[in-house]
C-alpha cells in the first residue's frame, strides 16, 4: 500500500484517553508490543499514479484528514473511501493551499525548490 503510516504515527494519539472502541484497543495493542497495524486496504490508485504518501505526511505535514476525510468520527476503521479524491484535488491543494510554496530548502519532485510553487507537472504522478 502507498505508504501506510507506522503504527507510532497512530500511537501518538490513540495512546492515552478513555475508550470503549475495539479498534483503538487494537491500535494501542499493536503500539505497545512496537508492532505495525496490519492494514486493509480500502482505497487503490490506478496503476499509472504515483503517490508518495510519506513526503505528504511527513514533509508537507498533512493531516489524515485532509485527504482522508473525517476518520476521527468513526467508530470502526472504514470499508471504503470516505471521500473520493480526483487529480483536481490533489492540483488544487497544490496550487491554494499555504503549504503550495516551500518554505525551506528541500529537495520535492526532484528539484530543489525554496519558495517555488509545488510540481503540477504531469510525469511527477503519472508514470
Amino acid at each position: 500500500m502507498a505508504g501506510r503510516p507506522p503504527t507510532a504515527l497512530c500511537f501518538g494519539c490513540h495512546a492515552a484517553g478513555e475508550t470503549n472502541s475495539p479498534e483503538i484497543k487494537k491500535i494501542r495493542t499493536y503500539g505497545e508490543k512496537g508492532q505495525e497495524i496490519p492494514w486493509k486496504r480500502v482505497w487503490r490508485l490506478p496503476s499509472h499514479v504515483y503517490f508518495p504518501h510519506r513526503v505528504h505526511v511527513t514533509v508537507a505535514q498533512l493531516k489524515c484528514q485532509t485527504c482522508h476525510g473525517p476518520m476521527e468520527t468513526l467508530d470502526r476503521p472504514p470499508t471504503r473511501p470516505l471521500r473520493k479524491l480526483t487529480m483536481d484535488d490533489c492540483i488544487d491543494c497544490h496550487q491554494k493551499r499555504e503549504l503550495a510554496k516551500n518554505k525551506e530548502e528541500k529537495v520535492a519532485h526532484g528539484t530543489k525548490v525554496a519558495g517555488r510553487p509545488l510540481s503540477i507537472d504531469c510525469n511527477t504522478c503519472h508514470r
